[in-house]
């Protein structure tokens, strides 16, 4: 059985430091205060599929977890992942938070999925699909440097103002509760065991964004 499951539960793992990298040893704290309800319904979801499997074991379970998921789309109907581009490729934010955020090309997560069906390596095994973190900063200036025709703000935010913009406006409240925290998951276990090499970052980001232009 191959499970989706994700890089968010993974990287917010209260035992280790926040600004080390994590692996896919790694289980986010979903009692910890920095963690949102989705981030940590995540490994709450995938370790009882862990716990059945274990009560099971006729069963055989691996685990595919991709951070943001970019790239071109099938069709309109996109998740947050493409909404946070199109956001970012409208101009909608002024300046950006200092969070990283891993980040995988759809094609790959697709591949990983099926080369897990039959390598007899991938069994028992988690695998963050991740090409490499890149901050909302850096993330502006690809779309910026692949699009200088359009208004795109590549500013960073003083922390000390997503900070007090955490104690009035909601959606704010969880940047401010992860800045220093780095997201990056060590996405290179999938590579060695199915043989691939990621789509990097930034292309998939370009693919996502010429969608957008596409369609609007």
């Amino acid at each position: 059985m191959i499970l989706t499951s994700s890089c968010a539960a993974i990287y917010k793992d209260s035992a280790k430091p926040p600004a080390a990298r994590s692996t896919e040893e790694n289980w986010t704290d979903p009692n910890a205060d920095y963690v949102s309800a989705y981030a940590a319904s995540t490994p709450l979801a995938e370790k009882a599929a862990w716990d059945f499997v274990a009560e099971h074991p006729e069963m055989q379970l691996t685990t595919i977890n991709p951070g943001g998921v970019f790239g071109p789309p099938m069709d309109a109907n996109y998740g947050t992942s493409l909404e946070l581009i199109e956001q970012v490729f409208n101009g909608d934010f002024p300046m950006y938070p200092d969070i990283n955020l891993p980040m995988v090309d759809v094609r790959d997560v697709a591949h990983m999925h099926v080369a897990a069906i039959d390598n007899v390596d991938a069994i028992g095994e988690r695998f963050a699909a991740n090409a490499g973190a890149l901050t909302m900063v850096e993330t502006a200036q690809v779309l910026q440097a692949a699009h200088p025709d359009r208004k795109i703000p590549t500013r960073k935010a003083p922390n000390v103002l997503i900070k007090l913009m955490g104690m009035v406006v909601p959606i704010m409240k969880q940047a401010a509760k992860n800045l220093g925290r780095n997201s990056d998951v060590d996405g290179s276990k999938a590579e060695r065991v199915f043989g691939f090499s990621y789509i990097p970052s930034a292309d998939a980001i370009r693919s996502s964004a010429e969608f957008v232009a596409a369609k609007g």
